[in-house]
């Protein structure tokens, strides 16, 4: 049980990482004042943890009926924020309404998250 925690919680933390490098390399707008430098010249080379500023993410995942809806609460997800400097908004579904409300979740680009957490999406779901 300890290790597939531990598995859960550094596939989260790579994560977390590679979207803050592509969130770096992507990031729009003008650029003030860096002497003509591309943001797109950041690698993941360059990136330490803690990042020296803090990032917010926005992500959906699932929970038990009867657990706690809010990841943030739990002990691993704070833990990771102190190391990492990132933070996560969570949208949360109950594990039981998972697949009547991931749809509509998902149907509006503008309010998709970063990234799905133990989505169990199939392959016709990730076809969609």
């Amino acid at each position: 049980m300890k290790r597939k925690s531990f598995l859960r919680g550094m596939a989260l933390v790579l994560s977390l990482l590679m979207l803050t490098a592509t969130l770096a390399g992507c990031g729009g707008g003008a650029d003030s004042g860096n002497d003509g430098a591309s943001s797109a010249n950041v690698s993941v080379d360059d990136l330490t943890l803690p990042l020296a500023e803090k990032v917010t993410l926005k992500g959906l995942t699932n929970f038990p009926a009867g657990s706690e809806s809010e990841p943030n609460n739990r002990t691993i997800f704070k833990r990771l924020e102190e190391k990492t400097n990132v933070h996560i908004e969570w949208r949360t579904i109950q594990s039981d309404q998972w697949a009547d409300k991931i749809s509509l979740e998902m149907s509006n680009a503008k309010t998709l998250p970063e990234f799905v957490f133990n989505a169990g999406f199939s392959d016709t779901d990730l076809l969609k």
